[in-house]
């Protein structure tokens, strides 16, 4: 069973790739742990469709194994998984879609899979299911999260009062209640997601208007104090929670994990901000 798996994961784009990338058209994000599950079954799945005499004593095992909820077949890992990734996104790269990988900010051990439009403009990545008007509102919410971050009591935040998405949402729809369904289809669909009674772009939403984003935006930088979109300091993604400095007026932003392996790494306790003596044991969590 080892070589037939060996063949479909290291053969030419085919039944297994078309799948995988099926399921995650469908499914938009998903994390990586349970993707793989998937994986494994369709690998399964096209097993079977290829089944014939010499092995068909193998046919009633695969089913079995079908039947189970996180099955493992031999010769089969996560890296298997991560081959048939980089395979699909080859196929993918001239239409301007991607599956891209992005850790979860408040769990090192999360990986969320989102299969992505790489286009810069929001409105197209948008423009299926939302009419003119709901995608209005959802620029609006992005420009609200990221325009002025810094709240009156130098309080960083990327994330929304429910009443204050309710009303941006309630300036281009009917009544309240429009508002609050439409918010609802927006956190359903993985555009958003609540983060401690806030409202906040989901790590779908962050990996895929990413370009957009910080077009619009400008990176904040030793050479930009201006921007206004923070980057990890130890991944270089866009962060949205985690830890600042605890200078006002420095750049330097971690997720707790990779701030935790900075720290290891470098064996350094100093901030790396230009100019900048703090202490990152003393870095103020954001949100």
């Amino acid at each position: 069973m080892e070589d037939r798996v060996g063949e479909l994961i290291n053969g030419d784009y085919g039944d297994l790739h078309r799948s995988v990338l099926q399921f995650l058209i469908s499914v938009k994000s998903i994390e990586f742990e349970e993707l793989y599950v998937v994986f494994v079954k369709l690998v399964i799945g096209c097993l079977l469709d290829s089944s014939d005499e010499q092995t068909s004593d193998q046919d009633s095992h695969l089913r079995d194994l079908l039947a189970q909820s996180r099955p493992e077949v031999p010769g089969l890992n996560t890296e298997c998984l991560v081959k048939t990734i980089v395979l699909i996104n080859r196929q993918l790269s001239a239409l301007d879609f991607e599956i891209v990988e992005t850790l979860a900010q408040d769990d090192e051990k999360n990986i969320n899979v989102s299969f992505v439009n790489t286009k810069s403009s929001a409105s197209v990545k948008l423009s299926t299911g939302y009419t003119e008007k709901e995608i209005e509102i959802i620029n609006q919410l992005i420009d609200r999260m990221f325009e002025d971050p810094i709240d009156d009591e130098d309080n960083l935040t990327y994330s929304l009062k429910h009443s204050d998405a309710l009303n941006l949402a309630k300036q281009n729809t009917n009544t309240i209640t429009d508002s609050q369904n439409f918010i609802n289809g927006l956190e359903a669909s993985g555009w958003i997601d609540t983060v401690k009674g806030k409202y906040t772009l989901s790590a779908r939403a962050l990996a895929e208007l990413k370009s957009y984003i910080i077009g619009k935006f400008d990176v904040l930088s030793a050479e930009n104090l201006r921007g206004t979109v923070s980057l990890c300091h130890g991944c270089n993604e866009i962060i949205t929670m985690g830890y600042r400095c605890p200078t006002s007026s420095c750049y330097i932003r971690f997720h707790e994990h990779c701030r935790d392996l900075f720290v290891k790494s470098h064996r350094i306790e100093q901030c790396p901000g230009n100019d900048c003596d703090a202490s990152l044991d003393n870095m103020t969590s954001f949100y």
